[in-house]
Parts: structure tokens; C-alpha cells; sequence
């Protein structure tokens, strides 16, 4: 197990170990840690009950963290800093939270410590935190968020709420998200995020009382709808609208478009067919029929050719001869 480090120690790679201690924090690690030689029964009762100074809620922080109680130790760094802004206990928090596997605000923390460093400290120094971020940065997860409607709240882990579209950063391990809107039924996901990975979180919200819906089925597979300049999709669409009159748009490379006037219903599902001519004036169906046709014809013609070809024979004898049996067998088998 890596020993989480605190102000006295170097980063070294992404091993953090005990070396000297840094010349900007040595001074103030003084000033935070130095406590009076000799304490009461009752001023000890007091201190950790509550402490009362940012020093004492730094050193609180500090055995915390020494003995891996980092939820602990980041509610005493957290007291320390609202009471006095330090950027040693910035520091120190930030390994707290990392500690916790709060991966993402300890990458804001101590990227706010690189921006924002102690007096003195050295480039070196600063190096190795901004490569301990960096390292950190490359464990985030990615989640690839597509919810619809896209007035939806989504909140993950009852705490931060998320966009509808686009990606967002998240610690690895698993999550809760809730989806919810008005007039529609609340949708609650789980997600396992793996470090450094993506998962993608799509989620279709069902309206409470299904409203009225409109399905267009064009007769050429990658035609574009579009419903009152909203485009619903290519193909086939089955999607919700709302009663009342509304123009349909129906577009494909090569095809003249379509527009339709339908008139909705409060409840239901309208069904729209759209046949689609070429620019030559030919329909998909159209262009079907006729091809039936041309093989149709020529099943026909076949047939025909075929039965004028393969016909028996009358045998015609020759003048003054016998024609026998053979003859009255192919006559009878004539046609």
C-alpha cells in the first residue's frame, strides 16, 4: 500500500515516500503543529471535542490521515482551511481526498495548490505534484451522457447534477443516477465506471400519461423527418408530439421532398405513409412494380418461346408412302 504523504515529504514518481522536508512548508508546518508542552485533563477534553483553531483542526487532520481515516482527515482540513486559506493544508487535503478515492476533487485540489503554491516552494517541487495530477487525471472515468427529453434533471449520486448531453468526469467505481422531469416517470441507473474508461448512460423517459404520438414510415430507408423544423430522426419514427395541426417534412438525396399537413389527436398514434418520387418523377414503389412487370414479361415471353420450341412434330410422310403406326402415335399427340 502506498503511504499517503503530507507537507515533510517528496513525490517521488507515483510512489510517494518520506525525504526532507520542503523549504517553503517547513515554516509553516512549524507554526500549524507546534503545540503547548503542557496540556490539562480538561483544555485535552475540549480540543478534541471541538477544536477551536485551524492550527488544532490541522493537527487533527494530520493523525487522521497518518492512521488512514481519510474521511476524517478531509473534515479537518476542510475546518482548517475555511477558518484560515493555507495552501499547506490545500496540500494536505488534496492527499486526503486521493486517499478516499475522491479522485476528482483531489485533482482540483492539488491542481489548485500548483497554481497557487506556498512561498518558496521550488519548481521541483512543483513538478512532482502537477505529475501526481496528472497521474490522477488519467484514472477519471468518462461517462457518455444521451437523455431525452433534454429538459431532464439527471443527479448523480444524490448529490451533482449532470447535463443531458455530452461527457462528463467521474470517479471509478459505482454510481446512481437519477433522471427526472415533470409529467414523466423518474428513472433511477446504475453504473460500474472503470479507471481511465468510458460507459455510456442513455435513458429515454416515459411520460406519466402517454400524450399523443406520430409515426411517419417513408418508403426510402435514410429519408430525414422533420416535424415543425424538428428533425425526429431517419426511417421509420415513432415519436411524441403534441395535438393540434403540424407539418411533416420528409427529405432524401435523389428524391423530390414531401410535406404533409396532419392533424393530431389529444391521445393515440397517427400513422403517416410517404411514398417518395425520384427527381425523375418515378416512386420507390413505382419502380418496383415495374421491374415485377419487365419479369413478368419475360416469364411470359419465355413460356411462350419454350412451348413454340418444344411442340411435337406432326410426321408429314412422303407422297405415296405408309405412314404406319408411328405416324397416326404422333398425329394423335399432336396438338
Amino acid at each position: 500500500m502506498i503511504e499517503a504523504p503530507r507537507i515533510g515529504q517528496r513525490l517521488v514518481g507515483p510512489n510517494l515516500r518520506r525525504g526532507a522536508a520542503w523549504v517553503a512548508a517547513a515554516s509553516a508546518l512549524a507554526l500549524l503543529t507546534e503545540a503547548p508542552r503542557v496540556w490539562s485533563q480538561e483544555a485535552r477534553a475540549q480540543v478534541a471535542a471541538a477544536p477551536a483553531s485551524p492550527r488544532e483542526w490541522f493537527q487533527r487532520g494530520l493523525a487522521a490521515l497518518d492512521a488512514g481515516r481519510f474521511d476524517d482527515a478531509i473534515r479537518a482540513f476542510e475546518r482548517s482551511y475555511e477558518m484560515r486559506p493555507s495552501p499547506v493544508v490545500l496540500y494536505n487535503l488534496g492527499l486526503a481526498l486521493r486517499g478516499a478515492g475522491r479522485i476528482r476533487e483531489a485533482v482540483a485540489t492539488l491542481d489548485r495548490f500548483v497554481r497557487q503554491p506556498s512561498e518558496g516552494t521550488s519548481q521541483r517541487e512543483l513538478a512532482a505534484v502537477a505529475t501526481e495530477v496528472d497521474r490522477l487525471q488519467r484514472q477519471l472515468a468518462t461517462i457518455e451522457l444521451d437523455v431525452a427529453p433534454r429538459a431532464a434533471r439527471v443527479v448523480m449520486d444524490a448529490g451533482e447534477t449532470l447535463s443531458t448531453r455530452g461527457r462528463a468526469l467521474a470517479d471509478p467505481g459505482t454510481h446512481t443516477f437519477s433522471i427526472s422531469l415533470d409529467g414523466y416517470r423518474t428513472e433511477t441507473r446504475s453504473l460500474t465506471l472503470a479507471r481511465g474508461r468510458s460507459a455510456p448512460l442513455v435513458v429515454q423517459l416515459e411520460p406519466v400519461h402517454p400524450g399523443p404520438r406520430i409515426q411517419v414510415e417513408p418508403d426510402v430507408a435514410n429519408a430525414t423527418v422533420v416535424l415543425d423544423d424538428h428533425q425526429l430522426g431517419r426511417g421509420t419514427v415513432d415519436a411524441p408530439t403534441t395535438a393540434g395541426a403540424h407539418t411533416v417534412i420528409v427529405r432524401a438525396p435523389g428524391y423530390r421532398e414531401v410535406r404533409r399537413q396532419v392533424t393530431i389527436a389529444s391521445a393515440g398514434s397517427t400513422r403517416l405513409v410517404v411514398s417518395m418520387q425520384r427527381d425523375g418523377g418515378i416512386s420507390p414503389l413505382a419502380i418496383g412494380l415495374a421491374a415485377g412487370g419487365v419479369v413478368f414479361a419475360a416469364v411470359v415471353v419465355a413460356g411462350t418461346v419454350a412451348a413454340v420450341s418444344t411442340a411435337p412434330r406432326v410426321y408429314q410422310p412422303s407422297p405415296g408412302t405408309n405412314p404406319g403406326w408411328l405416324g397416326n402415335t404422333l398425329e394423335r399427340a399432336a396438338p
